[in-house]
């Protein structure tokens, strides 16, 4: 459990500054304020799948990417050390004691699951063997050659290469999705508004939802499989629309829909949720936060597709 704690506190640290060097520039750019913690976390993880996903195509994603991440989150601290020391105490301001105590409780239950054996029939199909290849050799060519289950693949076993530590701790953990469910009861609960505000209602019914989902899904958490995050994603996306006060905010939200896609592609559909911003942007001419909102969609889209072409090249 010790090296679990460490993997969460490490996955913790390097998606938060790499969500705060994304929110810093989206803020630049389109002029919201953005400084809700699930928010920036789940943008930091969404980079660091782009990263591992790129890192891959050159080297084994062990060590040293790992490594390099660690350089690239120190710059973000030296760049950004008084934004980030602003919303560390924004967050923990706003936070009673609580939601302080709720957080060690999640935190702790997250840890219990995390540790345990995986259980998800398709861990050992074929998920864990993928996970494995990536930590060993990278993005590997015509790998969908030898089980074809390898040309299904996903953004998120990147990810997980990426935070598995095999090559610090002799093993894989797998702590990938439970880590992620303690982000989202996190959110669920601290954004619940018993259905106060009539214009939220919608939005906290997702968020029970939300609490269903995962308690279903508890027993398959410790395994590292891609239809928690993507069914999970869908979720977290449509409640956060209904709170969204804005179409640039709603933007950022499709955009999220598009990183689903690359996790499994069953979140599609989500995307059609695109043409609302889209619309306001045409009518009121925000040709900057359209081409702003093109270009994240492209560099999000752009590794999975490079990833998939080599898996099932022959």
């Amino acid at each position: 459990m010790l090296y679990t704690l460490l993997n969460f506190i490490w996955i913790a640290l390097t998606t938060f500054l790499l969500g705060i060097l994304i929110i810093s520039i989206v803020q630049k750019i389109m002029k919201i304020n953005i400084v809700s913690l699930d928010s920036i976390l789940i943008s930091g993880l969404v980079f660091a799948t782009v990263y591992a996903e790129t890192w891959s195509f050159f080297y084994k994603v062990r060590f040293l990417a790992n490594a390099f991440l660690f350089l690239i989150c120190t710059i973000i601290i030296i760049c950004f050390r008084k934004k980030i020391l602003v919303i560390v105490k924004n967050v923990s301001r706003t936070s009673n004691i609580r939601n302080k105590v709720l957080l060690l409780a999640l935190l702790f239950i997250g840890l219990m699951i995390a540790s345990q054996k995986p259980e998800a029939y398709d861990t050992a199909l074929y998920h864990a063997q993928a996970i494995h290849w990536i930590e060993e050799y990278g993005c590997t060519k015509g790998l969908g050659n030898l089980h074809n289950r390898f040309a299904y693949n996903s953004s998120f076993l990147c990810l997980q290469a990426l935070y598995s530590w095999a090559s610090i701790v002799g093993q894989s953990l797998h702590g990938m999705n439970a880590y992620i469910a303690v982000i989202l009861v996190g959110y669920a609960v601290m954004s619940f508004r018993f259905f106060k505000i009539k214009k939220e209602s919608i939005a906290d019914a997702f968020n029970l939802t939300i609490l269903l989902y995962i308690g279903y899904s508890i027993s398959t958490l410790s395994s590292p499989h891609t239809d928690f995050l993507a069914m999970s994603l869908i979720l977290y996306i449509i409640s956060k629309w209904f709170r969204a006060p804005s179409m640039e905010e709603k933007s950022l939200l499709c955009i999220l829909a598009i990183f689903g896609c690359t996790v499994k592609l069953t979140v599609a559909p989500l995307v059609l949720l695109a043409l609302c911003p889209l619309i306001d942007f045409f009518k009121h001419k925000k040709w900057k936060y359209l081409l702003f909102c093109t270009i994240m969609g492209i560099v999000i889209v752009i590794p999975f597709w490079f990833v998939i072409y080599l898996f099932q090249d022959i």
